[in-house]
């Protein structure tokens, strides 16, 4: 600045300033580069000056109507006439965004400033699920406002990286006008359907551990309809889950035995009198765990040597997954923190003592596929495009039954 004729009488370093936009109106120029001080030296009518300290933040700098400069461009020629002219630094475009929202806002459609900064004051980072916070975080499969999720380069699992908004109550609710809200009905009127669903995924963990009478642990049993499946095909069922109204409904009405518990503090000894399940299920519940390495090493531990595992999940393969990517993650349920895909299920299970026995691709909608248009009302052509995406294993979601072939390490 010296250089430029501009005489330096103080620099001062400060600690964190709060009531930053204040404390900034009390200057004529703030130089800086692309970032919070910036929009919030524009709203105290302070003119920005930008410094450009990567490529990314000369295109964003730009694209907000900020001045901004390089490296190379850091000259009396370039520098003097923005000095003298303030005017020419005031940002338009951040001005025009103030006058239609007073608190000032990033861009049109995203919240003011200051409650989006408190939005990330609530972030999370997260690290894949199986291999934990050691491995390096793997390549970007998509960003939306909230949520950025990766894949592992090491074990290949897609997972949540990032989130501003990952706070979910499990409340009566969620199973009342939440469930309802998504499927048109509230669980309790879906029980029959589900337990039918039940009915069939019980045929095949009986077929693929070749038991009669066992015991089987349910997590996340909801109001118990694939208990009541398990038990009219001979099961001895038991079940857990964090929902007070749902456990009182399967103990009370339904008759069985259930504990109200996450699955990281369940004591099976305690809460049942024995250690060991003949078979676990997790149905649409496993996509929910932040910490999928010391799930599946509990789940191990409940099971005996040929002890059935099977859970059901969304897949990131499916019709949705494949061929609108960018609307599936935007709607991928803010506690999703993996997205399993059945090419890559039997390689996550294995380092935890599981063998994949059967895979079954569920949530078969071809009407999907965004390149054949008005489908359902051609039933030939529909029919025939189900059975390709079931042979592909393109559904929405996926089933995995796995037998436990050695201990965990």
């Amino acid at each position: 600045l010296q250089n430029l004729g501009v005489d330096v009488l103080e620099v001062t370093a400060k600690n964190p300033i709060e009531n930053l936009r204040e404390k900034l109106a009390g200057y004529d120029l703030v130089v800086t580069h692309y970032g919070f001080t910036a929009f919030e030296s524009a709203a105290a009518n302070c003119a920005v000056l930008l410094l450009a300290t990567s490529g990314l933040h000369k295109k964003l700098s730009k694209k907000y109507g900020f001045v901004c400069v390089e490296k190379n461009q850091l000259a009396s020629k370039k520098l003097r006439p923005l000095l003298d002219s303030p005017q020419a630094l005031n940002n338009k475009t951040f001005k025009a965004l103030l006058e239609a929202e007073p608190s000032g806002l990033l861009a049109p459609g995203i919240s003011p400033l200051s409650s989006f900064v408190q939005e990330l004051s609530f972030a999370q980072k997260f690290s894949c699920p199986v291999c934990g916070p050691l491995q390096l975080d793997g390549k970007v499969l998509a960003r939306t406002r909230t949520h950025t999720f990766r894949r592992c380069p090491k074990c290949g699992m897609a997972y949540l990286s990032f989130s501003s908004d990952s706070r979910v109550q499990y409340e009566a609710d969620y199973f009342g006008s939440e469930y309802k809200a998504q499927y048109g009905r509230t669980y309790l009127d879906d029980f029959d359907s589900i337990k039918a669903q039940g009915l069939r995924r019980a045929k095949i963990i009986a077929g693929a551990g070749r038991f009669g009478h066992a015991r089987i642990l349910d997590i996340g049993c909801a109001y118990g309809p694939f208990l009541a499946a398990a038990k009219e095909l001979g099961f001895e069922p038991y079940g857990t889950d964090i929902s007070q109204s749902a456990l009182d409904y399967v103990k009370d009405k339904l008759g069985y035995s259930a504990v109200l518990s996450s699955f990281a503090d369940f004591d099976p000894r305690e809460a049942f009198g024995f250690k060991n399940f003949d078979a676990v299920t997790m149905w649409y519940v496993i996509e929910h765990c932040p910490d999928l390495k010391s799930l599946l090493a509990r789940v191990n531990g409940l099971l005996d040597i040929g002890g059935v595992f099977a859970f059901s999940t969304p897949s990131g393969s499916g019709v949705s997954g494949r061929f609108n990517r960018s609307g599936f993650f935007k709607s991928s349920p803010r506690d999703h923190y993996t997205i399993w895909e059945p090419s890559r299920a039997s390689g996550v299970l294995r380092k935890f003592g599981f063998k994949v026995v059967k895979i079954v691709p569920t949530g078969i909608h071809p009407e999907r596929l965004s390149f054949f248009k008005n489908i359902s009302q051609k039933p030939f052509i529909f029919r025939l495009l189900a059975l390709f995406c079931k042979a592909l294993r393109w559904g929405d979601t996926f089933e995995v039954y796995c037998k436990k072939i050695k201990e965990a390490r």
